[in-house]
């Protein structure tokens, strides 16, 4: 019996989210159901990153995938956000990537979709640029947002969304209650752009994760009306508890970690060698850099691990495996607590703080591979940039450094807007300081720095202790080209898979019925 065709014209070939041999293969196998619209069912399995026909859980399972950076490290056991799923046996998604079932799919309800598809529509054909499609989409939300306000957090951002047509499933995902501290960094408008940005960008990376699943389950012999038993996949277990952000090498935590607690003692010998603002000894006032006698030996051993959570479509920017190519500026976003509207990259030295990140990407992203980025930067690579520190909390009050300049950097003050005495927070090489939370316009009905107290610091609890979070920026070309220099080849990047995995798989013969089945979750 044929199948239906769906009606297309010549030119959208290259349109299509799945190649013809992927659609016919996979239909055999009973991983994609046949349809006439423009929409399809796929087995989740078909694009995981894990391979479904093996038993093992290891990295080593993961290389099968010819875009797979071979630095991609099994995140499970090390990231509780490797755990979170939901596990379905067929998720739709779209026949055709710039279409108005793309628009649904991304972030916005039929209503919408409908009448952002319908404006594509009416733009002349040299316009219509299939590269473009997305930042159109992203132009019509950024101009129906203008001036429009669901920032802070006694704004309701469930109304607002529902204004802008977003989808049920992405509005649940932003205000997931757990995630409320983090999702209180930025605003309603700002998650929303994110989101819908990089589920398009999850859709378009669809096309060679289909042709990689092809090639792989080909090379095992796997072939539509031939009986095959395939092994199960283990089942994602919860891992230990999470690792300290230190590495192995270092003697000690110099620059935060999990050793951040709500009143951070300025004292610490170790960081005395540096800047530091905020302290118990003279809060915001300790410019001066004392030499310490270190060998270099002792530095190379001493080093700090750096995290962002990310996806793969960005992590693959940012680093080039072959190469070993790191583009710092890939995973850099404004605005933000140490740069206004200046671009810049933020790291974090807390595996917690990254690792809730992760679990929101996940949640909000379906179908995107979320990963979390790893560097390791030596002791000897931070002395030489001697790192200016900006703690929020001396062990008695807030330090007042911290608050005018962040207060400043969150209402959008440029470089010439900054006061004499807080410049050479712009001008140093590496800033480390402690995490706002709450959106921009917080701070901007604030009339005065002096409002920012310690409600307003990105807090999180590991082992019932109350830490506060910590951010890296390396803010001078200086910093970012040593960052580049040293973190060549040496960039690690942790697999937490997508939030939908397959159920129990089930192979079909050619006439339909069951046979066999792989797959676990």
């Amino acid at each position: 019996m044929s199948k239906p065709m769906i009606s297309q014209p010549p030119e959208m070939y290259d349109n299509n989210i799945v190649g013809p041999e992927e659609v016919a293969y996979m239909e055999e196998l009973g991983l994609f159901i046949p349809t006439d619209n423009r929409t399809r069912m796929i087995s989740p399995s078909t694009i995981t990153f894990s391979d479904p026909t093996s038993d093992s859980s290891s990295s080593s399972s993961l290389s099968w995938r010819s875009f797979t950076p071979q630095n991609l490290i099994d995140g499970a056991g090390l990231f509780s956000s490797a755990d979170i799923h939901e596990t379905r046996d067929f998720v739709e998604i779209p026949v055709f990537l710039q279409s108005k079932e793309t628009i649904e799919a991304i972030g916005f309800n039929k209503e919408k979709a409908h009448a952002i598809w319908a404006l594509w529509e009416k733009l002349p054909d040299d316009e219509r640029i299939p590269s473009t499609f997305i930042r159109f989409v992203l132009d019509v939300i950024t101009e129906e947002t203008f001036g429009q306000k669901a920032l802070i957090a006694g704004d309701n951002w469930g109304p607002y969304m529902d204004t802008l047509g977003i989808s049920s499933s992405l509005k649940e995902a932003i205000l997931l209650p757990e995630y409320e501290d983090i999702r209180f960094t930025a605003s309603c408008q700002f998650w929303i752009l994110d989101s819908v940005e990089w589920a398009y960008h999850a859709l378009a990376s669809l096309r060679r994760r289909f042709e990689d699943t092809r090639r792989h389950f080909e090379s095992l012999g796997l072939k539509g009306g031939e009986k095959m038993q395939l092994p199960r996949t283990k089942s994602i277990s919860k891992g230990p508890s999470l690792l300290s952000p230190r590495s192995r090498k270092q003697k000690s935590s110099v620059h935060g970690g999990s050793q951040a607690r709500d009143s951070y003692p300025g004292a610490d010998a170790a960081s005395s060698q540096f800047r530091f603002d905020g302290g118990s000894d003279s809060p915001g006032e300790q410019h001066e850099i004392k030499k310490e006698e270190s060998t270099e030996s002792t530095l190379d051993q001493i080093s700090t691990k750096l995290y962002r959570a990310t996806t793969l479509d960005r992590a693959l920017k940012f680093y080039n495996e072959h190469t070993g190519v790191v583009e710092e500026l890939e995973f850099g976003s404004s605005p933000g607590d140490l740069g206004g509207r200046t671009e810049l990259t933020y790291w974090t030295p807390q595996r917690e703080v990254a690792d809730k990140y992760a679990g929101w990407l996940k949640r909000k992203l379906k179908l995107a591979i979320v990963i979390i980025t790893e560097v390791e930067i030596s002791e000897k690579l931070v002395k030489s940039l001697e790192p200016v520190y900006l703690w929020a909390t001396t062990n008695e009050s807030m330090n007042p450094k911290f608050q005018e300049f962040t207060w400043l950097c969150r209402n959008g003050k440029d470089h010439h807007r900054i006061p004499p005495h807080l410049r050479y927070l712009l001008d140093c090489n590496l800033l480390i300081a402690n995490i706002l939370t709450h959106p921009d316009a917080t701070y901007i009905k604030m009339d005065k720095w002096e409002g920012i107290n310690r409600s307003h610091l990105l807090k999180f609890e590991v082992d019932g202790q109350v830490n506060l979070g910590i951010q890296w920026v390396f803010r001078s070309t200086k910093a970012r080209a040593a960052f580049t220099e040293h973190c060549h080849k040496k960039v690690k990047q942790y697999d937490l898979n997508m939030l939908t995995i397959a159920t129990v798989l089930a192979m079909t013969d050619q006439v339909g019925n069951p046979y066999s089945q792989f797959g676990s979750a």
